[in-house]
């Protein structure tokens, strides 16, 4: 349920990223998009503008002496009305100079406002109200604009009506004699606009939700894929280990049961030292999982030992208990060869560490090392409780099988002798579930 569990929280996990970084990405593409086509929008809508003051020279010819009077020589002229034409001299009258121009601009309602600047950035003529809403221009900005661009815009007012101000130059003859400013309110451009809007931004959710769909549902088969080939791989590997730990608890005339009771002992043990603050951090998931599935292997290493020796009913003579001492070296060689073939961290080496060391006792009497204390690896200090309990509680050539209570009176004795003493107080709190285990599997242990 834990793996399950495990698995679940990481595709939601993904689930949440991958949604987040899809919607991060539309809400960016959206921006941009409805920025780009609103600029065009507004730009395509000031062509006519464009064109009508490109125009000037050639159609309001009558207009031009305006663009010429110096600063300070008159006032400004407003409503179509020029005030003082002294410095000027000229003969035309300007009321009728600039009606052409003006009757022009009255066919197109969507202009509500029209202003003329010289290059003395001064008002030379405007057309409609002034705008109470309007902020004020920097026309030396505008002009700095317009040095790159053939026209620029500000929107100056959205509520209640969109009106865009146009800055469009003038050329004469290729010299830029003064700027037009068109204030444009076409009722329909803020509502197409709007909806040009909504119309980008759920097309682009939508492709979105569409595209995280796909990519989730790539991910989850190929995901889906993986996670069934390595459960295969672990069930293969799992397969081989407890294989090769059969053939040697045969050996030694024991069946597979002994091989699933020390790994059961063993997990019961980290759970429980898990608790103590000095392994708390040490004791992680994983430990406990490469430590269970690599107890099978603890004596890998009775395959070469003879038979003779490892099947005898009596006794042993000091020069057989020395070819049995050197079973977990034996083993050891086996795993050895193992992990130096792989390139990465695996099981095998809390099983090496097992192997070679489960007979090691606390205060230095066991082999093949005779380690003392913590230099004898903490994997092989809880096998070597697990493995003495199994063999006190079970039936072998040599003996009968002890009780749960004369076993676990055994293994308190040799506490600091031959066992770590904290593993053996943590084995007393989980006396209960060592006996559970043992009777659990009764049945299929009768050796």
């Amino acid at each position: 349920m834990k793996k399950q569990r495990i698995k679940d929280n990481f595709l939601f996990h993904y689930f949440i990223l991958s949604l987040t970084m899809t919607t991060l990405i539309a809400i960016v593409l959206s921006t941009v998009l409805v920025k780009q086509m609103k600029n065009h929008m507004i730009l395509s809508h000031s062509y006519f503008y464009q064109a009508y003051i490109k125009a000037i020279p050639n159609n309001y010819s009558e207009i031009l002496p305006f663009f010429s009077i110096k600063s300070g020589t008159k006032e400004k002229i407003q409503d179509g009305h020029p005030s003082d034409l002294e410095a000027h001299e000229s003969e035309a009258h300007p009321d009728n100079e600039w009606a052409h121009f003006q009757n022009d601009l009255l066919q197109y309602p969507a202009v509500v406002q029209l202003r003329i600047f010289n290059n003395s950035n001064e008002i030379i003529w405007h057309y409609g109200a002034h705008q109470e809403n309007q902020d004020p221009v920097s026309i030396d900005t505008i002009r700095t604009l317009l040095i790159k661009n053939p026209i620029t815009y500000q929107i100056k007012s959205t509520k209640p009506d969109f009106i865009i101000h146009y800055y469009i130059p003038l050329f004469i003859n290729g010299e830029m004699m003064g700027i037009v400013e068109v204030s444009d309110q076409e009722p329909k451009f803020g509502a197409n606009l709007v909806k040009n809007r909504n119309s980008i931004v759920s097309l682009i959710l939508l492709s979105g939700l569409v595209f995280f769909v796909s990519l989730f549902y790539l991910f989850f088969r190929g995901y889906t894929n993986q996670r069934k080939s390595l459960e295969r791989l672990d069930q293969s590997q799992s397969l081989t280990i407890h294989t090769m730990s059969r053939l040697a608890e045969l050996r030694d005339n024991n069946t597979g049961a002994h091989i699933q009771r020390t790994s059961l002992y063993c997990k019961a043990l980290c759970s429980a030292l898990k608790t103590n603050l000095e392994y708390k951090s040490y004791i992680t998931k994983e430990y406990i999982e490469d430590l269970v599935r690599s107890a099978p292997l603890h004596d890998i290493g009775k395959v070469g030992i003879p038979d003779h020796i490892l099947q005898k009913p009596g006794k042993l003579t000091a020069e057989e208990f020395e070819i049995i001492k050197s079973h977990p070296k034996l083993g050891a060689e086996v795993l050895k060869v193992a992990i130096e073939s792989l390139d990465f961290q695996s099981f095998f080496e809390i099983g090496y560490q097992i192997v070679l060391s489960h007979h090691e006792n606390w205060d230095g009497s066991g082999y093949p090392n005779g380690l003392v204390q913590k230099e004898i690896p903490l994997s092989a200090r809880i096998m070597a409780i697990a493995d003495v309990y199994d063999a006190l509680t079970t039936t072998r050539p040599y003996k009968n099988a002890f009780s749960h209570e004369k076993a676990m009176s055994v293994i308190l004795e040799e506490s600091g002798n031959k066992f770590d003493p904290i593993i053996v107080e943590a084995l007393i709190q989980i006396s209960d579930e060592f006996k559970l285990i043992s009777e659990s599997n009764s049945a299929s242990i009768e050796e």
